[in-house]
């Protein structure tokens, strides 16, 4: 600090007797202003470094939770494709049941709208180079959790039933749809079985229970025959029965009441025939989401809170430090001949710049954690990217207006030591 001040006298000595010489002076004037700040942040590095990572943690906390809110009606409709959804585990009766859920919807004067039904079989499996693991005893020992798929297999009659389409596949050929990781071959083999990839599909709108699994999902839609050739295969390599489960899902637009006692009816049938299987619905299930991702919301606001808090009482008492530590070198600045104006000049900007410079990283910093954000986002069911962009630019526009006014409070305090 001494050998600053001293050096700062003698440069602004010099200085005086160079006024006439103004682009000399203006040069002069520019490297000490240099100086100063490079001063400043090295002496402030630790509080600087700080209030970058408090600002960042808001960024991120605040930005997350709060998208999950806005975006609850895109998240039950992820996880919950259908209003009322049926999962069968293979049960013998499921077209039975199915039938009289039809015929309730009918007694009740409920439309039945987008209905899908389709037959499926899925496999743990992991991805390698060489192809996909099924054997449990490799499962095991697999140290990359990030390898780990859930592959499923859908006839193509029940895939065109449900989406109204009139596709058509080849022998051993599929229609490919993966909902998080890409999977860049042009085929897919299991059991010894290649199927090769005739298109990949933009969406598939599943059961929901393949996207609310942390691990990434392959669609796979194949020729009925060889659905049940894969089966057949799949039971030999494994050497245990594959389990099909069939899913029956349905849309309904009508009152809250209305849905809450077609589900009572429905449950009814499904218990009195004691059925392998389960019942979701997308109303019901709507308070218990709203009460998981608002305790998010609700921590991501009290820790952002607290950061906020945390920062502007560095912010606040740095500024104190800075300007007892500037009021000196104030008074000497004034007394070698620079004008109140130019010393405030100086100093302002450098004190701005240091004290933005931590909002700026803190920016930076987010932008580096959305991609990793949207794949932890993704595990929760909110797949919106284009949602979570926003409410991250809006926080961060929000923050920023709060980082100018905390700045400015604690700024007047400081000019008002620095002009004793």
């Amino acid at each position: 600090a001494g050998t600053y001040l001293l050096f700062t006298a003698g440069s602004v000595t010099v200085l005086k007797l160079l006024r006439k010489n103004k682009k000399f002076y203006y040069k002069t004037n520019h490297f000490i202003s240099v100086s100063g700040m490079i001063y400043r942040m090295k002496q402030n590095a630790v509080g600087l470094s700080n209030i970058c990572i408090l600002s960042t943690m808001v960024l991120v906390m605040v930005s997350a939770t709060s998208c999950m809110i806005v975006g609850m009606e895109d998240i039950l409709h992820t996880r919950f494709p259908n209003e009322f959804g049926i999962t069968s585990n293979d049960d013998p009766a499921q077209d039975e049941v199915f039938r009289q859920v039809d015929d309730l919807c009918a007694d009740m004067g409920i439309a039945m709208e987008n209905k899908i039904c389709y037959t499926d079989i899925q496999f743990a499996v992991a991805e390698t180079d060489d192809g996909f693991i099924t054997d449990e005893n490799q499962l095991d020992v697999m140290i990359d959790a990030a390898s780990f798929r859930n592959v499923v297999f859908i006839p193509l009659s029940d895939y065109n039933a449900s989406t109204g389409e009139n596709r058509q596949l080849g022998e051993m050929e599929s229609l490919f749809y993966s909902n998080r990781e890409k999977y860049a071959k042009d085929s897919l083999s299991l059991f010894g079985m290649n199927f090769g990839i005739k298109e990949r599909l933009d969406e598939f709108y599943g059961n929901g229970v393949v996207e609310s699994n942390i691990i990434s999902g392959y669609y796979c839609i194949v020729r009925d025959e060889d659905f049940e050739r894969l089966k057949s295969a799949a039971e030999d390599g494994l050497g245990i029965p594959v389990q099909a489960s069939t899913y029956y899902g349905f849309d309904c637009f009508v009152s809250d009441e209305l849905k809450q006692k077609l589900r009572e009816e429905i449950s009814a049938v499904l218990s009195s025939r004691g059925f392998n299987g389960h019942m979701e619905t997308r109303f019901s299930e709507r308070d218990s989401f709203m009460g998981l991702y608002g305790s998010f919301f609700f921590l991501g606001i009290c820790l952002g809170f607290l950061f906020v808090m945390a920062t502007v009482l560095i912010i606040y008492y740095k500024q104190i430090s800075e300007g007892y530590d500037d009021r000196e070198r104030f008074v000497i600045l004034q007394k070698v001949g620079m004008s109140r104006k130019e010393v405030k000049s100086a100093i302002h900007s450098q004190v701005l710049t240091v004290f933005f410079l931590p909002l700026v990283a803190a920016g930076v910093h987010t932008a580096a954690a959305f991609h990793l954000m949207t794949l932890v986002l993704s595990l929760l069911n909110m797949l919106n990217v284009k949602l979570f962009f926003f409410c991250t630019l809006t926080c961060f526009l929000v923050f920023g207006l709060m980082y100018i006014l905390i700045y400015a409070l604690t700024a007047r305090i400081y000019y008002r030591i620095v002009s004793r």
